[in-house]
């Protein structure tokens, strides 16, 4: 009888117990489950029950415990597929989070400003990081990203205390803004499958370098801006579409120069496949010192070289570019100088507000734009080099002999001539070459 007795208070002391505890919930139900609405309890550690009434709690509600600055340890239960929107918001105190199981969405701001939470275990079934979901949280080091994720939402983990990320395979595409001003962030790892970096994604990050995935297609705006650590940037070998050189990124296919290390570049000649210099793109290099741009670049985005405090020469192979719609493109760059090859067209005494001035070179060339090619019965091409220089341009017609004819001298009256051959068609083949007299 005793034991009967015993085991009789022990059951109505857990039942009390749960009941006590429920009874800090409000819910709601819905179509037999339980959404939690709120939160009346005292804080500390918090386990939230499973099942109300016999009935599977699935839901962690809209701003439940928002502001709940006494929580500092959530346990949420297994049954539970859904943190919605602010569930957690400014919940200071919150240095402990436990998942569970089942968990697939995490809502907008739903650990957002949890200043104390220093790391969260993302269980396997997450498939949904909404906007601002860990924003600000301070405390936060490090995240791994299930393989179940497909988009991290517009700045997820922005301003976070975030170290090292790495995302899972089933990762298409980081929102905007995802990781901007992640100031202790020095290392990433992207998804095998990745085709998407958003506007500013990584704006102000302590990254040394990136290695970007051969997937991915589209790298937005901004996307490393203000990376002052950044030395490299690397694409996997087998991306079709995307090329670096001296770590800086440019997009083939649209042949778009997109983004620069942000810190350390000295000096840095352009591709010959780029047409377009991207927004930004060279933002916040506060080492670079000169610029070759070649023919092919025929427009530069806003704010191209914004805070560029040591550009002082930008070299331009071709005719002028068109620029973005804020003029000054060189702002904060009060030192550049533009120097453009006589015989380009568009030039005038000042491009982008900064002065311009012939680019002398040490000897002829011919180029390439404008005017290169067949024209109205002959072919021809734009000798440029320096005021009134006299060049001697030569043709022939097998270069493995070293046979070349004298065609014409040319003086180079304002450093640049244009030179035609009425009889290229002639012979079945001919070359040309300059020499200064």
């Amino acid at each position: 009888m005793k034991t009967t007795a015993l085991s009789t208070f022990t059951a109505l002391l857990i039942l009390f117990a749960c009941t006590a505890a429920q009874a800090q919930f409000n819910f709601t139900t819905n179509n037999g489950e339980i959404t939690i609405t709120g939160y009346t309890g005292s804080g500390g550690v918090v386990l939230i029950p499973g099942s109300t009434n016999g009935l599977l709690v699935t839901t962690i509600g809209k701003a439940a415990f928002s502001n709940c600055t006494s929580l500092v340890s959530v346990t949420i239960p297994d049954g539970v597929k859904t943190v919605e929107e602010s569930a957690f918001f400014l919940c200071s105190s919150l240095t402990n989070l436990t998942l569970g199981t089942n968990v697939a969405t995490i809502g907008r701001v739903a650990f957002g400003a949890c200043s104390g939470l220093a790391s969260v275990l993302f269980p396997d079934s997450l498939t949904a990081i909404a906007d601002w979901a860990f924003s600000y949280c301070d405390g936060l080091t490090a995240a791994r990203i299930p393989d179940h994720v497909t988009n991290i939402g517009v700045a997820a983990f922005a301003y976070s205390s975030v170290a090292d990320v790495t995302f899972g395979h089933s990762v298409v595409s980081i929102g905007r803004a995802a990781l901007t001003g992640c100031t202790g962030l020095t290392n990433v790892t992207f998804a095998t499958n990745l085709t998407t970096i958003g506007i500013e994604a990584f704006l102000g990050t302590a990254l040394t370098s990136v290695t970007i995935p051969h997937s991915v297609t589209n790298i937005a705006i901004g996307a490393f801006d203000m990376c002052r650590n950044l030395t490299a940037i690397t694409v996997d070998p087998l991306n079709p579409a995307y090329s670096t050189l001296a770590g800086v990124l440019f997009d083939k296919s649209q042949q778009t120069l997109i983004q620069c290390p942000g810190g350390r570049l000295g000096s840095y000649t352009i591709p010959g496949t780029v047409t377009r210099i991207a927004n930004n793109a060279f933002d916040t290099c506060v080492s670079l010192t000169s610029v070759t741009f070649p023919g092919s670049v025929t427009t530069i985005g806003d704010w191209a070289f914004r805070y560029c405090y040591h550009l002082t020469e930008l070299y331009f192979q071709g005719n002028a570019p068109s620029i973005g719609s804020f003029p000054p493109i060189f702002d904060n760059s009060s030192t550049a100088t533009i120097y453009y090859l006589p015989g380009t067209t568009g030039w005038t005494p000042t491009f982008g507000g900064r002065p311009t001035a012939f680019w002398f070179l040490p000897g002829p060339l011919i180029l390439t734009a404008p005017g290169f090619g067949l024209q109205t019965n002959a072919f021809g091409f734009i000798i440029s080099w320096a005021t009134n220089r006299a060049v001697l341009v030569e043709a022939s017609t097998n270069l493995a002999d070293q046979t070349w004819l004298p065609l014409r001298t040319n003086t180079l009256t304002n450093g640049s001539i244009y030179f035609s051959d009425p009889d290229w068609t002639t012979p079945p083949a001919r070359f040309y070459r300059l020499r200064s007299l």
